[in-house]
């Protein structure tokens, strides 16, 4: 992730962008910003730091009349990702960030970004997600009352399949196997046509469930399995690069559209 932000200056476009925002011209009328930013990570992963960097440096950008604070693990909400986008979809919550699976339950064809095998690099996405196809996809989250910022997709990497019961060389290896998916009919579909028994399960209740056998395996990024320590619960890692995985930073657009501009 650190490499992405560097390639693509986030840090400092994103802010520059929200500098733009106006916060009043006069002290008398400079209206304040108090906001939240959920997001479904540890507090020691890469996303959650870039996160607070990002948003201290539009604090210090509007003299201190922009205010977001960031929540590591969705400030432990019940329900986790889906009722985090619950929250921004309704305006209880002004930013959060999501991956295209998880999103399409709000805005469908952001699923793209969760085909299996569809693509083969991360130069591949980004050309994708900041190009034209891109512009669609933040039209449709307009649609839904989400905003999407423009090249605001933090790299999560392509998917690996751990487990704790045996190593998955290949296919035929997924018979039988428990697994833990998001809450995506596609995960579903794709592991079940591998003949996996895939069961969802919640991000935030993943450690536990592998820690307890409900499930024997799980796909996720080797920066994600490693900041999460999955690795305490699970034995083996198997390189599948079988799907991207991005975390798109939103906001919910009525409040967006809210901040004048100056």
């Amino acid at each position: 992730m650190n490499s992405l932000i560097s390639r693509r200056n986030f840090i400092i476009s994103t802010t520059a962008a929200l500098t733009t925002v106006a916060i009043s011209r006069s002290p008398v009328q400079a209206q304040q910003f108090q906001c939240r930013q959920f997001h479904n990570q540890p507090e020691n992963s890469p996303l959650h730091k870039a996160l607070v960097d990002l948003w201290a440096a539009v604090k210090t950008e509007t003299g201190g009349r922009f205010v977001v604070q960031t929540f590591a693990q969705n400030n432990n909400i019940p329900g986790s990702d889906p009722e985090a986008l619950k929250m921004l979809v309704s305006g209880e919550l002004e930013f959060f960030t999501l991956w295209g699976a998880i999103l399409s339950a709000v805005v469908p064809p952001t699923e793209i970004q969760a085909l299996p095998y569809i693509f083969k690099s991360r130069q591949q996405i980004f050309d994708v997600l900041d190009g034209k196809f891109g512009v669609y996809l933040h039209q449709e989250m307009a649609a839904k009352g989400i905003y999407g910022f423009p090249k605001g997709c933090f790299e999560n990497g392509f998917r690996q399949i751990s487990t704790s019961t045996k190593l998955i060389r290949n296919a035929d290896d997924l018979i039988g196997v428990k697994i833990r998916t998001p809450d995506s009919q596609l995960f579903t579909d794709f592991f079940q046509s591998l003949g996996a028994e895939p069961k969802t399960i919640n991000f935030g209740q993943l450690y536990e469930s592998l820690k307890s056998s409900i499930v024997e395996g799980q796909d996720n990024p080797l920066e994600v399995t490693e900041t999460n320590r999955f690795y305490e619960v699970q034995k083996y890692m198997s390189v599948t690069n079988h799907m991207w995985s991005g975390f798109n930073l939103l906001a919910n657009l009525k409040f967006w559209n809210s901040v004048p501009v100056i």
